[in-house]
């Protein structure tokens, strides 16, 4: 192959690459300017904001949201009409910066309960500034230890924080026979803590 057989091969090439480029670059959005993004990463600017694409279809921004790409914990009231669910934990297995499953769902009449208390979870619950004596249901999914593994620290540390004016109830499967449901296992766990019995 000659080289001008080789130029007349690369140069229709590199006329369709420098057209989808052009093209490519007319579709795209501008970018926020650095004054938008820090205002965004420090607190937001109501409304006129979020061009990065933060929200998807039907969710709109709130005046009483204090930024458009983070929540911090404890500054933004759920609204009457709101619920605030927050994934205190996800992983099967426990590694940094990711415990093992619950979930926090925070309704907008004041109430709250939680899916699953997996271990490791009570830090995250500790860290968003979760008072442990607030939480009073807790729903298990399954008997598998990173759905449950906390309920010891979460009835300890909760009763411990002023919590003991109340019962933590916990719903979960009843099992295939009585001593493989919630309850037996449950009180398994109340004993091997030393946890009073009812307290539950």
């Amino acid at each position: 192959m000659t080289k001008q057989t080789l130029q007349l091969a690369i140069l229709p090439m590199l006329a369709i690459l420098a057209l989808s480029a052009g093209a490519a670059a007319q579709d795209r959005q501008t970018p926020s300017s650095e004054e938008e993004i820090t205002a965004a990463l420090t607190g937001g600017v109501p409304m006129g904001r979020w061009k990065e694409g933060l929200l998807f279809e039907g969710i709109r921004p709130m005046p009483w949201l204090k930024s458009a790409a983070n929540w911090f914990p404890g500054t933004e009231d759920v609204q009457p009409n709101e619920i605030r669910v927050t994934f205190m934990g996800t992983a099967p297995n426990i590694r940094p910066g990711q415990m093992n499953t619950s979930i926090y769902v925070e309704l907008g009449n004041g109430d709250n309960f939680v899916f699953d208390m997996g271990e490791g979870a009570v830090a995250n619950y500790v860290a968003a500034r979760v008072s442990l004596n607030q939480i009073k249901h807790v729903f298990i999914t399954h008997l598998h230890v990173d759905h449950f593994g906390s309920l010891p620290y979460l009835w300890m540390f909760g009763t411990w924080a002023g919590g003991w004016h109340e019962p933590l109830t916990i719903h979960g499967p009843s099992g295939r026979t009585p001593e493989y449901g919630t309850t037996t296992h449950g009180r398994r766990h109340e004993d091997d803590a030393g946890m009073a019995s009812g307290c539950l």
